[in-house]
């Protein structure tokens, strides 16, 4: 109840009952020293030879890859500079396919676009922001800076694309692309590495690339059908004792003191450097159980009820501590504290995220979901690899197969979910006052 009960409403279906334990619950929003979710990344080298740009606008973006890849064709060794991949495979697709909102100034609400003032749901596929979208990407590849095998590698044959050197810059969300950086992060090159920048079409667009504030309510657990009376409650005083503060901190910090972290005097948590460096080795984290509890099980994030960060990298003590020399040379560069810095501080939705909308399998809103997904898979890579003079009549292809599918119900299930949610965010407001 301490974990969920802000939620409990939210984690409710139609009918009133509660079939999924959601992964995670927020308590306060807390300022990640380190990108955690999407931005626009580049390799370190180039930032470095090119006298560490900041690019801001898209156009900014992909001027730098350009001028990059022009001068260096080839990487040591002779393989051929990438400007520029793209994650595709499978349910991943949506690396690609998110650019338009985030570019447009919105977080990931997934396949919509939710105005921050009306609560007006539009899904955006078909809107100009997408146009605008691939239409780079056309241009892009008709200057040789497209990744040619974009639309065939699978996830791994990506991640060892970006480790292997080739790769300028991509756009992806740190959780999706984290096996990578992680590796290149070890390398004792640390110009191998990438920095991400918060990319949108042009300047005066605030970005949104930090999550606000959310609440999902699934991916989750729940509890297999005909499982006996007595397993069901053996499950729930399981959860139960994953969720309270003290396991929770036992899963973030080890919770052993003066081993995986100190404490001042004052109560706030910090490591030191050693600490630091044992708590991000990937085996050590295998070993002590770190790694075994990042995903999947109840697990908070924001503040703990005594002040410090739930994560250990987002509270300050060990934020400031856990950059090396490369990531100093950078932040020197750019003016900066944390890598951060360059973004803005999410504006608050109560309704975020909309992709965890429950939607009903065999419905004109699921159906769409399924069909877009086969529509974009078809054309995207049809629109981006043709030549540019196509452009207008590929497109306008795309958009009449975009126009039968059932989007408007699509919208309709996500409006009333965000309406829903906002409601009970404005009745939890007014009973805590």
């Amino acid at each position: 109840m301490e974990m969920y009960g802000p939620y409990l409403e939210l984690m409710k279906r139609d009918d009133g009952n509660i079939y999924i334990i959601p992964s995670g619950a927020s308590h306060g929003f807390v300022k990640p020293a380190n990108l955690e979710q999407g931005g626009w990344w580049i390799k370190r080298d180039v930032l470095r030879e090119l006298d560490y740009p900041q690019p801001k606008t898209l156009d900014d973006y992909f001027d730098i890859i350009e001028e990059y890849t022009v001068a260096n064709p080839q990487i040591d060794g002779g393989a051929n500079t990438i400007g520029f991949t793209a994650l595709t495979h499978d349910w991943r697709f949506f690396a690609l396919s998110n650019q338009p909102n985030h570019l447009a100034g919105y977080p990931n609400d997934g396949g919509v676009m939710v105005d921050l003032e009306t609560l007006d749901v539009n899904v955006y596929g078909n809107k100009p922001e997408t146009e605008r979208w691939l239409k780079k990407l056309n241009e892009v590849n008709a200057a040789g800076l497209f990744d040619q095998e974009a639309f065939t590698q699978n996830y791994d044959e990506y991640l060892a694309k970006i480790t292997s050197g080739r790769v300028v810059g991509f756009f992806d969300y740190r959780w999706q692309v984290g096996q990578a950086l992680d590796t290149l992060y070890q390398d004792e090159n640390f110009y191998n590495d990438y920095m991400a920048f918060p990319v949108v079409f042009e300047e005066g667009i605030k970005d949104q690339y930090l999550d606000p504030v959310g609440f999902a309510a699934s991916p989750g657990m729940g509890i297999t059908a005909g499982t006996s009376e007595e397993d069901q409650v053996r499950i729930i005083k399981y959860l139960d004792h994953i969720a309270k503060e003290e396991t929770q901190k036992l899963i973030t910090w080890g919770g052993i003191e003066g081993e995986t972290y100190e404490v001042e005097d004052d109560g706030r948590y910090y490591r030191t450097e050693e600490q630091i460096v044992e708590t991000r080795n990937t085996e050590f984290r295998d070993e002590f159980g770190f790694s075994y509890f990042e995903w999947g099980w109840p697990r908070m994030n924001g503040l703990y009820a005594d002040g410090n960060a739930v994560e250990p990298p987002k509270q300050p003590e060990v934020a400031t501590m856990m950059y090396d020399e490369g990531d100093k040379e950078f932040l020197e560069a750019y003016g900066i504290e944390t890598f951060t810095e360059l973004f803005s501080e999410p504006d608050e939705r109560p309704w975020f995220p909309a992709w965890d909308t429950p939607i009903e399998t065999g419905t004109p809103a699921q159906l769409y979901e399924q069909q877009l997904d086969d529509l974009m898979k078809r054309k995207y890579p049809e629109i981006i690899f043709a030549d540019p003079g196509e452009f207008d009549t590929l497109w306008e292809a795309y958009l009449g197969e975009f126009e039968g599918l059932p989007y408007e119900e699509y919208e309709q299930v996500i409006q009333e979910s965000v309406e829903r949610k906002v409601e009970i965010a404005e009745k939890s407001a007014e009973a805590a006052e």
